[in-house]
């Protein structure tokens, strides 16, 4: 029992240390109340019992309960379910063999001859006693294997003080275990890094105040499978514009970067307001049958030269799916460094009820509206729901975060 107590004590030290210990405390409370029961039933049976051998191997221990009660002698053993369980105490949790005092001397003869190189033995006496001289059986006492030094300098000890050993050291090695496999801080980005996350990542502000497309719609030449669309632009609380855009469609056996580059030059060609130019987002509808998204073409935003923020200003990034949207759609969320989310949160601030474009590689993969100042220095990106955008975010992911 005093192991068992210094057991649980010790699994509420780990709740204080942040280890869970659920997975135990009910396996060592049953343990105690089974030995606490076995005790108490054979206390009320027979109350004159000795202890006569003593074993933390519960092989052993039950190996000797069997050669008692084959010579008809009858026994009892106190502590089996603890040290079942906690296996890794070693000598802290013992097994004790109890006999009436009668048969006491009989049955460690037996033992010694039945097991005669037990971890340890205990010559018989009354329980619960601590006295020499009347208490204590004549009884010779076998010789004891040399202990190892630390059994030897723990043996004198107590159980509860062992108990509390035991515990102590597994909680040293655990706080020594978890210091050795915890992560450190990562490392600054070198300047290479913060060169290819700033071309990376990139957070834009979209024009929506000019509408470059307006000036040219007379005469305007389009490429093949390119047209002009309007939409209803935010720019600012409670405002709209109609503004114009581009959306070119793909042709028969055309890729994305094919189409990209034979509308580039066209959309080059299209006049825009001085530190602007136009950005193009891969454009995707529903497909009939199956319900996923297909990518068919490019959509433009007017978005500014200079961005607000950039992969440089973030300190780490995780990838994952929106188990609440659907579609299927990858997300990434970042975490921005100090100074980075500080921006970010001025970003937002001044422009609620407009579009912010999250361009990765040169292209737009959302333009979301700022619906309040954000704070806190995290972000969520949502990187879209086509067959590709779970390694789009999870590249996007790895490239934003320092080893």
């Amino acid at each position: 029992m005093p192991a068992t107590v210094g057991y649980l004590v010790g699994l509420q030290c780990l709740s204080m240390l942040g280890v869970s210990s659920n997975t135990w405390a009910l396996p060592a409370l049953t343990a105690w109340v089974i030995d606490a029961i076995a005790g108490h039933r054979a206390r009320n049976a027979k109350a004159d019992l000795v202890t006569v051998w003593t074993d933390e191997r519960p092989f052993a221990a039950a190996a000797a309960e069997a050669a008692l009660r084959h010579r008809g002698i009858e026994v009892v053993a106190v502590g089996l379910a603890q040290r079942s369980l906690f296996q890794f105490g070693a000598g802290y949790a013992p097994i004790e063999l109890r006999v009436p005092t009668a048969d006491a001397s009989r049955a460690h003869k037996l033992l010694r001859a039945a097991l005669p190189d037990p971890t340890t033995a205990a010559s018989p006496q009354r329980e619960g006693s601590e006295r020499a001289g009347s208490d204590k059986l004549n009884v010779d006492r076998p010789r004891k294997k040399k202990p190892p030094l630390i059994a030897a300098a723990l043996g004198p000890m107590r159980g509860a003080t062992k108990g509390v050993i035991a515990v102590a050291a597994f909680l040293l090695g655990l706080v020594v275990i978890n210091n050795a496999t915890r992560p450190g801080p990562p490392r600054p980005p070198t300047a290479e890094e913060i060169e290819q996350r700033s071309k990376l990542l990139q957070m834009v502000r979209v024009e929506d105040d000019a509408d470059p497309f307006n000036a040219v719609l007379d005469g305007i030449n389009f490429p093949t499978g390119v047209r002009i669309e309007r939409e209803n632009a935010p720019v600012g609380p409670g405002n709209t514009v109609p503004r114009w855009f581009a959306r070119a469609i793909l042709q028969e056996g055309e890729t994305l970067d094919a189409l990209e580059a034979r509308i580039r030059p066209w959309l080059n060609s299209i006049p825009v307001p001085p530190g602007t130019h136009l950005a193009l987002q891969e454009d995707a509808e529903t497909d009939d049958e199956n319900g996923a998204p297909v990518v068919y073409g490019f959509r433009t935003f007017l978005v500014a030269d200079e961005p607000m923020l950039t992969g440089a200003d973030v300190l780490a990034a995780h990838a994952y799916p929106d188990q609440g949207g659907a579609g299927g759609a990858w997300l990434v969320r970042l975490q921005f460094t100090t100074d980075g989310g500080e921006r970010f949160r001025q970003v937002t601030a001044a422009n609620i009820k407009r579009r912010f474009a999250i361009v990765v590689r040169g292209r737009v993969v959302s333009a979301p509206v700022i619906q309040t100042e954000i704070s806190g220095g995290k972000a969520v990106i949502t990187m879209g729901s086509t067959s590709d955008s779970r390694q789009l975010a999870v590249d996007l992911a790895k490239a934003l975060t320092t080893p």
